[in-house]
C-alpha cells in the first residue's frame, strides 16, 4: 500500500502553491506526452477569497456552488438530500436503492425525491444521480422527473442521450459526470444534434475521487500527471472552448465547470483558483465521501431501527478503515476506489474472488457492463453488505485522502468547507 494515498492537509494549513497540493504525486511532469493539452497555472500563489462561491445554472435558483454527490445504495437518501438543499446547496438523491425492496426500487426512488423536496423547501434545489450503465436507466430518467428533480447527474458511462431523453424538459438542469475532454467532446456532439447544451459539466478526478473512475486502472495505479487536475481540467475546458470555436458559437467555453473528487475543507482554495489564459475556472465543486459518516447516510424516508444501526455500523467502518484500495469493478470493468478489506484484498491478491452464488440477482446493469463472469463477484450483493455492516464482507466506495470528522451532520460538513473562507 502506498503511505502517500494516506496523506492529507492538516486542518487549517491551507496549501499555498500547486507544488504543495501535489506532492504526493510527485511524479516527473512530461508536459508533451498530453498533446496539445497545456496544464493550468503551474506557478501561481492562491488569491484570498471572502465567501463561498455561488452559482445559477438553467433556470434553477441560485444556490451555493456546493453539490453533494450521489452515492448508491440509498446512501444519498432524501434526507441528505433535502438537509444539503436546505443549507442552500445542491442536494442530490440516488437512482440505485437496489438494496432494500429490488422490485420497488423505481417507487423507492420516487419516495425519496419526494421527501428530499419535501426537507428543501422553496427556492431550494434538489437532483438525482443516475447511473448510465443501469438497465433501467432511461426508466429512472423518467421517474426522477415525475417526481420532481431539478437536474440530473449522470455518469458511469457516457450520457450522449440524455438530452434526447429529455427534450420536452427544458427546464431541467442536465449535468453530465466526465474524466476527460475526450468524453466532453462526445457529448457535446450528441447533444448538440438536439439543440441542448450541458448546464454544467461535473469532472470527476480519476486519481482521488470514491467509486467508479473513468480511466485506465494501471495509470491511475501509478498516479499518471494526465489526472492531476490541472490537467484533467485543462481538457474539459479545451474541449469546451474548441467545440464552441467549431461551431461559431463562444457560450460553450462558459459552461460551468464542477470539480469533483478528493476536495477536502482545505483544498478548496487550490480548485477554485485553477484558472487558464482563457479565464475558464472552476465554477463550483462536489463533495461525497465527507457526507458518508452524517447520521443521516443511508437513513430511508421510512427509517426504522435497524436503519438507524445499519447507519452506525456503516459510519463506523469508514472512520476506523482509512486504508483505500483499487479494484476492477463487475460494472464494465471500471476501476473502483474503496475501503481496504478482506474482500478487496482478495480480489487483490487472487485477481479474482472465488465464484460466489448470486442469491436473488437484481439484474442491475446493461449486459454490455455487467462482468460478472469475469470478476465472478456481484456489485450490488457486496455493495448492500456493506450498507448492512458486514464491513470485511462488503464493498464501500471512498475518496482517496478522507479527511473524516468523526460522526457528524450535514449542517456540520459544510460548515467545514465554508469556515475556510471566513479565515
Amino acid at each position: 500500500m502506498n503511505e502517500l494515498a494516506q496523506k492529507f492537509y492538516p486542518e487549517n494549513k491551507i496549501p499555498e502553491s500547486l507544488k504543495d497540493f501535489e506532492s504526493e504525486t510527485e511524479s516527473v511532469l512530461d508536459i508533451f506526452k498530453f498533446g496539445k493539452v497545456k496544464p493550468l497555472f503551474s506557478d501561481q500563489k492562491f488569491t484570498e477569497k471572502s465567501a463561498f462561491p455561488t452559482i445559477q445554472i438553467g433556470n434553477l435558483p441560485e444556490c451555493r456552488a456546493i453539490f453533494q454527490g450521489g452515492m448508491g445504495l440509498g446512501v444519498s437518501c432524501g434526507e441528505m438530500a433535502g438537509q444539503v438543499a436546505k443549507l442552500g446547496g445542491f442536494g442530490t438523491t440516488t437512482a440505485v436503492m437496489f438494496g432494500r425492496e429490488p422490485k420497488k426500487n423505481a417507487e423507492i426512488v420516487a419516495k425519496e425525491l419526494i421527501h428530499a423536496r419535501s426537507i428543501a423547501g422553496v427556492n431550494n434545489v434538489v437532483g438525482t444521480n443516475i447511473m448510465h450503465a443501469l438497465k433501467d436507466y432511461k426508466k429512472f430518467v423518467e421517474v426522477a422527473i415525475e417526481n420532481g428533480a431539478q437536474f440530473l447527474a449522470v455518469g458511469a458511462g457516457l450520457p450522449t442521450d440524455l438530452a434526447k431523453l429529455t427534450k420536452n424538459y427544458p427546464n431541467v438542469a442536465l449535468l453530465p459526470i466526465v474524466s476527460s475532454g475526450r468524453a466532453v467532446k462526445s457529448i457535446l456532439r450528441a447533444w448538440a444534434k438536439e439543440n441542448r447544451k450541458p448546464n454544467a459539466i461535473i469532472y470527476e478526478n480519476p486519481l482521488l475521487a470514491g467509486g467508479h473512475e473513468g480511466g485506465k486502472l494501471g495509470e491511475i495505479r501509478a498516479d499518471s500527471p494526465q489526472y492531476f487536475y490541472r490537467y484533467g481540467l485543462a481538457q474539459v475546458f479545451d474541449a469546451l472552448f474548441e467545440f464552441g470555436q467549431k461551431i461559431g458559437d463562444n457560450n460553450y467555453k462558459n459552461i460551468p465547470v464542477i470539480a469533483a473528487g478528493g476536495i477536502n475543507p482545505t483544498d478548496l482554495l487550490y480548485v477554485l483558483n485553477l484558472v487558464n489564459s482563457r479565464g475558464q475556472r472552476v465554477a463550483g465543486v462536489q463533495i461525497a465521501t465527507p457526507f458518508l459518516t452524517t447520521d443521516v447516510a443511508g437513513i430511508p424516508r421510512d427509517a426504522k431501527q435497524k436503519d438507524v444501526d445499519a447507519n452506525e455500523r456503516f459510519v463506523q467502518a469508514h472512520l476506523q478503515n482509512s486504508k483505500i484500495g483499487l479494484i476492477e469493478s463487475t460494472a464494465g470493468l471500471l476501476p473502483g476506489r474503496v475501503l481496504l478489506n478482506e474482500f478487496v484484498s482478495e480480489i487483490q491478491e487472487l485477481e479474482q474472488s472465488i465464484r460466489e452464488k448470486v442469491k436473488g440477482c437484481v439484474d442491475c446493469l446493461k449486459k454490455n457492463y455487467c462482468q460478472f463472469e469475469k470478476t465472478q463477484w456481484c456489485i450490488m450483493q457486496r455493495l448492500s453488505s456493506m450498507v448492512n455492516g458486514e464491513t470485511e464482507k462488503g464493498l464501500g466506495f471512498t475518496g482517496r485522502r478522507p479527511q473524516h470528522f468523526g460522526k457528524t451532520t450535514v449542517d456540520e460538513i459544510i460548515n467545514r468547507y465554508e469556515l475556510i473562507f471566513q479565515n
